[in-house]
């Protein structure tokens, strides 16, 4: 029933264009709007799961370090608002505008405890897109990781006063490699 809702309003978005040039509206189209797999090509349950995925992997890599800063979480948000209007690919425009930004992470929530499931969310986003949309697996994998390298290299860690201090320290150079492993699971056998 939710399905057939989505298909609904997704019909009666993809039908405006014509209905504002039948009013005499210019409209101009992009012809990467239906390139690719989109929401309704997704159950719900594994369109939540491929919504957490980006959110999951820049929290994680913030909390390499201990918590996530401020300067990380705007780096983050920023990236997940800028993708929902530019990426190049469908999916990766569709998960992001409609992200909730439900992770399960809490204001404690400490960085042994949320990788297994931050992890565990990245690997079954890939194994659902490798069943379900495999053209855009690759591209998708990507943007995982530009999310969690752009939050590990989001501000400046170490030093004192900003004399010795580095953009990406070792633990969030190995939670970006962890994303990355984990956005290219081993096939089922």
């Amino acid at each position: 029933e939710a399905a057939q809702e989505r298909r609904r309003v997704t019909a009666l978005a993809h039908s405006l264009p014509q209905l504002l040039s039948g009013v005499g509206l210019q409209v101009v189209r992009d012809t990467r709007v239906l390139q690719g797999s989109g929401e309704a090509d997704f159950a719900p349950e594994e369109w939540a799961v491929l919504q957490r995925a980006p959110m999951s992997a820049g929290l994680l890599v913030g909390l390499a370090v201990g918590v996530v800063d401020p300067e990380e979480m705007f780096v983050l948000v920023k990236m997940l608002r800028d993708a929902s209007t530019s990426h190049p690919l469908r999916l990766v425009r569709e998960v992001t505008a409609t992200a909730t930004f439900e992770t399960g992470l809490r204001a404690d929530t400490r960085y042994a405890e949320f990788v297994t499931p931050a992890l565990a969310t990245v690997r079954q986003a890939a194994e659902i897109l490798a069943a379900k949309a495999p053209a855009d697996l690759a591209g998708y994998r990507q943007f995982l990781v530009e999310v969690a390298t752009a939050v590990a290299d989001a501000n400046r860690e170490g030093g004192i006063l900003g004399i010795g201090a580095h953009f990406r320290t070792s633990e969030e150079a190995a939670a970006v490699e962890a994303i990355r492993k984990a956005a290219h699971p081993a096939p089922a056998a």
